[in-house]
């Protein structure tokens, strides 16, 4: 998006919206990083109905045992969760009211997103923040390179 059009969606909604997912092995089926771009179309889809702006796509995650397959990998928790504070004080700064952090690769919430909205919050972050996995939301299973990402695949590619 171009400043002007983010101003734009930030006028109509003081939200905005950020994926996040591992850059990890999926099998030979789907693609390398599927966590975060399904994250990213699910929020697109998110934004075209509520409003705001969805950031962009944010190719790290932690955990889960992947770290050694071929085309994976991982950052320590202490580095994603100086990420997404000093992200949040960005947003903050910028004037948005609200952040969701979404993750397709599940590890992530536990391990970084919800400790970086608590360092926000006792930085004296005033902004709402949400961290959210996508199997946490009505009718959406999770699994990992199995029967759900496959389908989730054949709809974005």
């Amino acid at each position: 998006m171009r400043p002007a059009q983010i101003e734009s969606a930030q006028a109509q909604r003081a939200a905005i919206y950020v994926p996040f997912g591992a850059m990890e092995w999926h099998g030979y089926h789907n693609p390398v990083g599927l966590d975060c771009l399904k994250a990213h179309e699910q929020l697109v889809g998110l934004a075209l109905k509520a409003g705001g702006v969805v950031y962009p796509p944010i190719y790290f995650g932690s955990g889960g045992g992947h770290g050694e397959w071929p085309h994976s990998y991982m950052v320590s928790e202490n580095a994603m969760t100086t990420i997404v504070l000093e992200l949040l004080r960005g947003f903050e700064r910028d004037g948005y009211e609200a952040a969701i952090l979404l993750s397709g690769h599940y590890p992530n919430r536990g391990q970084y997103l919800d400790a970086g909205i608590q360092a926000f919050r006792k930085d004296d972050g005033q902004m709402r923040g949400l961290a959210i996995l996508e199997n946490q939301l009505d009718g959406i299973d999770g699994d990992h390179a199995a029967r759900h990402q496959r389908e989730q695949t054949a709809v974005l590619v």
